[in-house]
């Protein structure tokens, strides 16, 4: 999520060219379907469905009922400001040592909505990722 306001941060000091940006949330929001196809129990994809959570929640990414798919923010307006909040948020919950604010910031976030529910059942047949076979290891079994 930081790596996410980090690229921002280095687009608005000049290191990354701007027109980076779109590719930035669209990626951001395709991997955050590959974490939370893992499970909300596991680490990064309970990380990742409060990220889409709060998001979905600030507007900055959304869910087209006629497609059931989600999307970027077309503007880019309210994602930037939205990514910003959820930085700030979650810097500061961790800064303070807060465990009852992170916990109801969990609680609250840590979900499969029926949007989500409805996205992940269409891509079920996909495998959630691949294990590569080597002839030597073959050898070894």
């Amino acid at each position: 999520m930081l790596g996410v306001w980090n690229c921002l941060l280095m687009m608005d000091k000049g290191v990354f060219p701007k027109e980076l940006e779109k590719n930035v949330y669209t990626t951001y929001l395709g991997g955050m379907f590959r974490s939370i196809r893992f499970g909300i129990d596991k680490a990064h994809g309970g990380g990742n469905a409060i990220q889409l959570n709060y998001l979905m929640e600030k507007q900055a990414f959304h869910y087209d009922n006629e497609t059931g798919r989600f999307g970027t923010d077309p503007d880019r307006k309210k994602i930037k400001e939205a990514v910003k909040q959820l930085a700030a948020e979650l810097l500061e919950i961790q800064a303070l040592g807060d465990y009852d604010r992170a916990g109801q910031f969990i609680e609250k976030y840590k979900i499969i909505s029926p949007e989500l529910e409805k996205a992940l059942e269409k891509v079920k047949h996909v495998p959630t990722d691949i294990r590569p076979i080597f002839a030597v290891e073959k050898g070894l079994e």
